[in-house]
């Protein structure tokens, strides 16, 4: 039905309506079945579905959905899915079509894992185990083929892994999307073991470690060097046993095995030292001091503190000879470590020197010596001495006087094989004889001359004989002092003193007539003669100049140094004290004292010129005189 018409112009017309008819067709609806996929083995599960041509609201509540590969047994490929069915609301509107989906049937997850194996380096290995996850429906596997590793495998895991062409087979097995999953071949290290050598070495030395031994090697692999080690391969390592670790072996195919390392031992062994006594040396008779020693061998810084030497020579008793000297004992640092042996040395006793000197003897010219006497020194030990032979070219009777060697030799008795003897001579003394020549008596008258020809003998021995004899008579008017003084007036007063006091001394050493005991005496007996009445006034005259030379030198002797000296020692003025005089002037001329043997002289001289001088002429000349 048609009203309400609008336009242009169109209130200029009466507009009628006139019904017409309209046919509403169905419209066209296509449902399409969706596709759809589902495992091997499982049920499909269809659901899905597509429409196309739905208008007005118009819904679809259901479709019917099949296909003949939604059962669990359908083998793997491609189904139809067939829709029908549809309900909902306002369908009854179209014209409904319907388009089929496609089921898949997708092989199902079968996964065979071969089974792990073990086997060890050097050996081969049997595979024969697998396992599978994912068979359905009853299939099954049959058989596998797992593949072999190399012979000569390394150590590390080897994935034994299906590899066609063999691969799996089976039933059903089709239907799968077969996985093979490795399995672990594990190759475990060969046991190898290294075992370090023994070895020895000397105390004192290093060792040389570099042997080794070894059991489980395969293949061809070898070892080309090992670490060897010891804390007795040092120098200062003590004796004993020490190991010899070995470790970080090197070579070819060492990372297959599982080393394991087996100890050597090394030997220290002992060092040879050698102590040796240090030969010694003793004289007869006395005892033996042995200290010394040397020794070869030590090491290290090892020392000998002390070793035990012993001889049977080393007492005092022991005779002349060669003695061993044994070594033992010795103590010290570092001794164990050592095999000590010991060396004797050689005590050698010498012979003690024995001295036997022949006794002195005298003998009286034209006699015979008896010699007998002697002595020694160095005699031990209770040896002794029975028998000497001594002998003389002065002991017969014609020996001359003098002095003779006493000869001694031949010495005997016990033990003096132990003794170096010597012999030292005596003296035999051949002393004169007793001689008496007496002069004979004779007489002559005054003014005449005498002949003095005879004379006599007693003593004379061995044949000899006088042939002559001087004879001389005469009157000494003065002693041997008195010519000393009068050579020393003439001399100047003060000199010549030494000379004099000499002459006196050795006068009074021999007893001579005119020595310092009897000068005075023969002084005064002269004087006593000169002054005789016999030519009185000469005779005076004489005795003037005697006593002038006199005083002059008695003077001298007593105020210069000779006569203080002979009043400081306390004797009197006439010959006593020569022998203490003339020491004492030589300790005063050895020390510069005053009036000693030098100055004296001059002291007399310088008295003498003072009182010379020209003052009070006849008094002075009495002084000085």
């Amino acid at each position: 039905m048609a009203s309400g018409a609008t336009g242009t112009g169109l209130s200029n017309y009466s507009v009628s309506y006139a019904d017409g008819t309209l046919t509403v067709n169905p419209a066209a609806l296509t449902i399409t079945a969706s596709g759809a996929t589902k495992t091997y083995g499982t049920s499909a599960s269809l659901t899905g579905y597509s429409s196309s041509g739905l208008v007005n609201g118009d819904s679809i509540s259901a479709v019917t959905l099949a296909s003949s590969g939604s059962g669990t047994a359908a083998s793997v490929g491609s189904y139809g899915v067939t829709a029908s069915g549809a309900t909902g609301t306002g369908l009854s509107n179209y014209s409904v079509s319907y388009a089929d989906g496609t089921l898949t049937v997708t092989p199902a997850a079968l996964t065979i894992t071969a089974s792990g194996a073990t086997k060890t380096y050097g050996a081969s290995a049997s595979l024969t185990g697998y396992s599978s996850s994912g068979l359905v429906n009853g299939d099954s596997i049959s058989g596998r083929d797992a593949g072999q590793p190399p012979a000569a495998a390394r150590r590390r895991r080897w994935a034994a892994t299906a590899s066609p062409p063999a691969g799996a087979t089976g039933t059903g097995l089709s239907n799968y999307s077969v996985s093979y999953a490795a399995g672990t071949l594990t190759v475990t290290p060969a046991a190898l073991t290294i075992t370090a050598s023994g070895a020895t070495k000397t105390y004192g030395t290093s060792a040389s470690l570099t042997g080794y031994s070894s059991s489980g090697l395969v293949n061809g692999d070898s070892i080309s060097a090992v670490t060897l080690a010891s804390s007795g391969s040092g120098t200062a390592a003590s004796v004993g046993s020490y190991s010899v670790v070995a470790s970080g072996a090197t070579g070819t195919g060492l990372s297959n095995y599982s080393v394991s390392y087996a100890d050597g031992t090394l030997t220290v062994t002992p060092a040879a030292l050698t102590i040796t006594a240090s030969g010694a040396t003793k004289t007869y008779g006395a005892s033996a001091s042995l200290t010394g020693y040397n020794s070869s061998g030590l090491v290290n810084g090892d020392s000998i503190s002390a070793v035990t030497l012993a001889s049977t020579g080393s007492g005092t008793a022991a005779s002349v000879g060669s003695y061993s000297i044994v070594a033992s004992g010795a103590t010290g640092t570092g001794l164990s470590n050592y095999s000590v042996s010991y060396a004797a040395g050689t005590l050698t006793v010498n012979p003690a020197a024995l001295t036997i000197t022949a006794s002195g003897a005298s003998k009286t010219y034209g006699t015979s010596a008896s010699l007998t006497g002697y002595s020694s020194s160095g005699l031990v030990n209770g040896d002794s001495i029975s028998a000497v032979t001594l002998a003389s070219t002065g002991s017969g009777t014609a020996a001359s006087v003098g002095s003779y060697s006493v000869v001694v030799s031949g010495a005997t008795g016990t033990g003096l094989s132990n003794y170096s003897v010597s012999y030292a001579d005596g003296t035999l003394t051949v002393n004169p004889a007793a001689l008496t020549i007496t002069a004979s008596g004779a007489t002559k008258t005054y003014g005449t001359s005498a002949s003095l020809t005879g004379y006599s003998s007693s003593g004379l021995v061995n044949g000899d004989s006088i042939s002559a004899v001087t004879l001389a008579s005469q009157r000494q008017r003065h002693g041997r002092v008195g010519g000393q003084l009068q050579r020393c007036g003439q001399r100047g007063v003060g000199h010549g003193s030494e000379q004099l006091l000499g002459e006196l001394c050795r006068w009074y050493a021999d007893g001579d007539p005119g020595g310092a005991d009897d000068h005075g005496q023969r002084g005064e007996q002269d004087l006593r003669d000169q002054r005789q009445p016999d030519g009185l006034q000469q005779q005076r005259a004489g005795e003037r100049r005697q006593h002038q030379r006199r005083d002059a030198c008695v003077q001298w002797f007593w105020h210069g140094g000779v006569g203080g000296q002979l009043q400081r020692c306390g004797f009197r003025r006439h010959g006593h004290g020569a022998e203490q005089l003339l020491g004492e002037l030589h300790r005063r001329h050895a020390d510069g004292e005053p009036g000693g043997a030098d100055d004296h002289g001059q002291r007399c001289h310088q008295d003498l010129w003072r009182q010379r001088q020209p003052d009070r002429l006849q008094q002075q000349r009495a002084g000085e005189w």
